[in-house]
């Protein structure tokens, strides 16, 4: 146990990357991004695609889930089954217990999940619009909101009302005025 604190966490002290302006609490994130951003350290590789990661269980339980279909791991509550056991806490916490552990440190919002509080960080407070049309100057916080661009303006999709000529861009817009 005491092996594995030394090797994964440090008492709320930022960690930063030498190389550019990425930070986290621990250091097993900063050895991957290093890792894939950088070319920095060893890896990991899958032996059945090109997947690589610096965490030898990683890439364990990706040959699991990815190419072996094994998850055996079973959410008690639900349906869902994954190869990662910490995988299956963390669902079980965010998903059944509504946990949102994670706040962030500029305003009220708080979640269960790193990649939404990130997520928020940067299309908030950093206002990062980090989705960019191939197409044209546009530029999106959501990949999402990119792709409906797409369909919408430049392959001129659109959603049609089957009670009147209206026409819409996205779903929920047509959904609302069904409704």
């Amino acid at each position: 146990m005491r092996r594995h604190e030394k090797g994964m966490h440090v008492k709320e002290e930022h960690l930063k990357c030498s190389h550019c302006d990425y930070s986290t609490l621990w250091k097993n994130l900063l050895k991957e991004h290093q890792f894939k951003q950088h070319q920095i350290g060893t890896g990991y590789e899958c032996s059945y695609c090109e997947y690589s990661t610096t965490s030898r269980c990683r890439v364990k339980t990706h040959e699991l889930a990815v190419h072996f279909k094994e998850k055996p791991f079973e959410c008690p509550y639900c349906n869902l089954k994954t190869a990662d056991r910490s995988n299956l806490r963390s669902h079980i916490k965010t998903v059944h217990e509504r946990v949102k552990s994670l706040v962030c440190p500029h305003c009220d919002f708080s979640t269960g999940y790193s990649g939404s509080l990130t997520s928020h960080i940067k299309s908030v407070h950093e206002r990062t619009r980090p989705f960019e049309c191939p197409h044209c100057d546009s530029s999106y916080k959501r990949k999402d909101h990119l792709s409906t661009h797409i369909k919408t303006i430049h392959y001129g999709l659109r959603l049609n009302c089957d009670h009147c000529q209206a026409t819409f861009s996205r779903q929920s817009d047509l959904n609302r005025h069904t409704v």
